[in-house]
């Protein structure tokens, strides 16, 4: 476990108002066998135009175009315009445990790298359970099992977001952070891994790539496997199902994270990356069951951004069939996910086995699995059955690689 000072205010976990500057938890250091990495890496994107976009200078427009267009409701476009730059993703790298002498038993290096891309409002740390113990550690258990991992910050979030387009300030927010761009970076970064050419920035190619996404991170990995069937081996769907709630949405409140918290958004950054405002919403939704009372404020003080073009496209990426891919595919989302698994009548095993059937139909049954951990909300990695469900997840990727 990370000796990681963390001081956390009694008052927060009893109150509903205090805000996440309120919290000090110092930024999470990686492992001995981790190292921070920065992928640049060209990208040209066809970014959709929005007919009604909120006013870039209202605070309050975007927070509520982000809250309708997570809801449900669309948002109409008229064409495209091409995005053509250089961007930043900002990773977090680590290796299996057997790259060091020391090591206490013999790990096998599977040669596989597990690509690991976070959610809306969280960056790279959550794989790394902000470093509150090893039972959260994504990096460690793969590691443990011989997957080399790559944690990434999505361009546009992360501490070192305001780097990530041409090196100057913040991309925009509505036209170029957008769903399709966050696929066609992804693949970018995977063909440069693949190809090891001079921008991969771990220093090794991989012939073999897994996916692992959560909530809608899981969403951009089906989008990628339809487009780009070959670029990944095995994709790992976690905190997800086709069964979505957006009454959940409702209950968010968002706003304006330069504002709501300067000590860790700069006012540089564009109104259009706003993040949730009151831990109540957030532990809400995302946390249910079993788990740490402790950790939903930490949650709260670390969390990141949402943009406006990301929730304008959220709907589109979510709903299109995943075509091409064969691969193997595995579900894991908790028994107790109120985004995910909250269809009246119907089982969260049931819903995994419905959108298995229905959103990968052309991967055969000896290809595809899933895993429901009880007592366990929409954050599973976050929750005390995390080490089960990591456990899962590795011993079916271990019948591929």
């Amino acid at each position: 476990m990370l000796n990681i000072p963390l001081i956390v205010s009694l008052m927060l976990w009893a109150s509903n108002s205090v805000t996440a500057s309120t919290i000090l938890v110092p930024p999470y250091r990686p492992k001995s066998h981790c190292s921070n990495l920065s992928f640049h890496l060209p990208i040209t994107y066809d970014s959709l135009i929005f007919t009604s976009p909120p006013d870039p200078t209202d605070e309050i427009a975007n927070g509520d175009f982000v809250q309708a267009t997570l809801g449900g409701v669309p948002a109409p476009t008229n064409g495209t315009r091409s995005i053509n730059g250089t961007f930043t993703i900002n990773a977090v790298y680590c290796r299996p445990h057997s790259s060091f002498p020391s090591s206490h038993r013999h790990i096998k290096d599977r040669k596989a790298l597990q690509i690991l891309v976070h959610g809306i409002t969280y960056n790279r740390d959550f794989w790394a359970g902000f470093g509150l113990g090893d039972q959260y550690n994504w990096h460690a258990a793969a590691n443990a099992e011989g997957y080399h991992t790559l944690a990434i910050d999505r361009v546009g979030h992360g501490p070192g977001a305001n780097t990530s387009y041409n090196g100057q300030s913040f991309p925009d927010p509505l036209t170029v952070v957008q769903s399709g761009f966050h696929v066609e970076s992804i693949f970018q970064l995977i063909t440069t891994i693949r190809t090891h050419t001079k921008r991969n920035a771990i220093g090794k190619g991989f012939d073999k790539i897994i996916y692992v996404g959560h909530s809608y991170g899981s969403f951009l990995g089906t989008s990628l496997a339809s487009l780009h069937p070959s670029a990944i081996d095995a994709l790992i769907l976690t905190g997800y199902s086709t069964s979505i709630n957006l009454a959940t949405a409702s209950v968010y409140k968002f706003i304006a994270a330069s504002s709501f918290n300067p000590q860790r958004f700069p006012a540089s950054q564009p109104l259009g990356y706003v993040t949730i405002s009151t831990l109540s919403a957030r532990k809400t939704t995302f946390f249910s069951g079993l788990y740490d009372p402790t950790i939903p404020p930490i949650d709260f003080a670390l969390s990141d951004t949402i943009t406006t073009g990301e929730s304008a496209t959220l709907i589109r990426t979510a709903s299109v069939p995943v075509t091409g891919y064969q691969g193997p595919v595995f579900i894991a989302t908790g028994e107790e996910d109120y985004i995910f698994c909250h269809t009246e009548g119907k089982t969260c095993e049931t819903i995994l086995q419905e959108t298995l059937a229905g959103f990968f139909p052309e991967i055969g049954s000896e290809f595809k699995g899933y895993f429901v951990p009880q007592k366990t909300g929409h954050c599973l990695g976050l929750h005390y059955s995390a080490p089960e469900t990591t456990r899962k997840v590795n011993k079916f990727l271990g019948r591929f690689f």
